[in-house]
Formats: C-alpha cells, sequence, structure tokens
C-alpha cells in the first residue's frame, strides 16, 4: 500500500457551473486528470521503510511465536516420555508389592506373624496409591499434548454443525 502511494493518482469527475454565478447554463462538464504530487518532503519513502520495519516485526513476531511453540512440543514429548517410565515404574512396583503381600499372606497362613501380613499389605496399598497418582499424571501428559496438537478439539467439537448453526 504504502508503494502503491508512489503511482500518480487518476482523477474523473463531472460537475454543473456554480448556482451563484452570473451564467444560466445547465450544461455538464467533465474532467479527467493525473495528479502527480512534485514535492512531499518524502514522506511516502518514509512510509515505505516504516512499512518494512512492521513487516519484519511481524515476521519476528512469528517466528518467535513458531520457537515458542516449538519448546512447548518438546516440553510436552518430555513430559509424556517422563510419565510413562514413571507409570510402568510404578506398575512394576505395584506388582512386586504384590507378590511380596502374598508371601506375606502365605507365611500367616501357615503359622506366620500378622505383622508381616499387615505391613505387606500396606506397602501394597502404596504401591496401588503411586500406580494411580502415575497413571493420572501419564493421562495428563497425554492430554497437554493432545491440546497442543490440536487433536482434543477435533475429536469433541464438531465445527461444521456449529457452523451450520449461525
Amino acid at each position: 500500500m504504502a508503494k502503491a502511494k508512489l503511482l500518480p493518482m487518476v482523477f474523473f469527475g463531472a460537475t454543473t457551473p456554480d448556482p451563484l454565478s452570473t451564467t444560466r447554463s445547465r450544461d455538464l462538464f467533465f474532467s479527467l486528470g493525473l495528479e502527480v504530487p512534485v514535492w512531499d518532503g518524502f514522506k511516502r519513502v518514509r512510509n515505505i521503510s516504516r512499512q518494512k520495519t512492521v513487516l519484519r516485526q511481524y515476521e519476528v513476531e512469528m517466528d518467535e511465536q513458531g520457537l515458542d511453540l516449538a519448546d512447548k512440543w518438546s516440553d510436552a514429548q518430555e513430559n509424556l516420555r517422563a510419565a510413562d517410565v514413571n507409570r510402568k515404574t510404578a506398575q512394576a512396583q505395584e506388582e512386586l508389592a504384590r507378590l511380596k503381600e502374598r508371601q506375606g499372606d502365605i507365611r500367616y497362613q501357615s503359622g506366620g506373624e500378622l505383622s508381616v501380613l499387615l505391613e505387606g499389605r500396606k506397602i501394597l496399598m502404596e504401591a496401588q496409591k503411586g500406580t494411580s497418582l502415575n497413571n493420572l499424571n501419564y493421562d495428563l501428559a497425554v492430554l497437554g499434548l493432545r491440546h497442543l496438537s490440536g487433536d482434543l478439539s477435533a475429536s469433541y467439537v464438531d465445527e461444521q454443525s456449529w457452523q451450520q448453526q449461525q
């Protein structure tokens, strides 16, 4: 737009004589011309450089947003990997606690102490709690990744039906 202002302006007009003048003519006068500014104090050239600066700022902002999104994506993927490892570790610990609890139950049934059985059950419950928390963290990491990718809204929002209602 700023460069277009450097081009000469074409104008076209149609007028009637001034009603206050002494002429009694009812004619219609047409005019066609070309307006070329001779001197504007380099105002148009400054506008071009200003627009180029604004465009560079937009490009820098877009690059910055792209880098931010790439960082968020990398962080979300890393969170997902870490949550998956923690979840698998917690599941393995729960299985180990389940086996120890079973071992304590067998000992108790064969005449062992009740405290060993209760301690095994307590460890099992804590391991199950840890597994549940790690499963929740994994689900939250998946949810965050799906949110960033846009898959979350595509799965649950039907844009076509929303646009048809309006």
